[in-house]
């Protein structure tokens, strides 16, 4: 079995209810929003979030948000970066530090989020672009994987989207 065939394509699972804040940098963008995390009288989980710009959403509005916490834990792999051909249909092996390159120049990066978890862990996945439509996938420091860049293009959309109240759609590729 190959290496991929043990991952799943979705690698990151991170229940709602553990996640103290979120952080999303596009460079020249960057978001930040606080989940508020509560019960009712009943016993009822309930969620508020504050962000950016005096940006709130009570119980009854994150319906919206959660669609955006479904896009953010939808990065899928799309496989590993030596595994894709280079234009001559040969392999396009990168070398460690070649990888190191792409993910530390800056020109490369299209955008980061940050799982700030309630007992203090934190979960990050940031991407960096080597080629016209994929990018690698950095999550907490493996970088073997790659991404479509369209993914990412669609998870500045959405976090846009919910900034201005209108709904995400979790289940749209762009």
């Amino acid at each position: 079995l190959g290496l991929l065939e043990w991952i799943d394509d979705y690698p990151i699972m991170l229940n709602i209810a553990g996640v103290d804040s979120i952080d999303v940098d596009f460079g020249d963008k960057q978001y930040k929003f606080d989940l508020i995390h509560s019960v009712d009288s009943e016993g009822n989980a309930l969620l508020e979030i504050n962000g950016n710009n005096g940006f709130h959403l009570d119980n009854s509005e994150v319906q919206n948000f959660r669609e955006l916490y479904k896009v953010l834990l939808s990065v899928q792999i799309m496989g590993n970066i030596n595994d894709e051909l280079n234009e001559e249909g040969k392999p396009a092996t990168f070398t460690e530090e070649e990888i190191n390159e792409i993910v530390s120049d800056e020109k490369n990066f299209m955008g980061s989020v940050k799982f700030n978890m309630i007992g203090g862990d934190v979960k990050q996945y940031s991407f960096h672009r080597y080629s016209t439509r994929r990018a690698i996938f950095n999550y907490n420091g493996a970088k073997n994987f790659y991404v479509l860049a369209d993914w990412i293009e669609k998870l500045e959309s959405d976090v846009e989207l919910v900034l201005k109240n209108i709904d995400v759609d979790s289940h749209s590729k762009n």
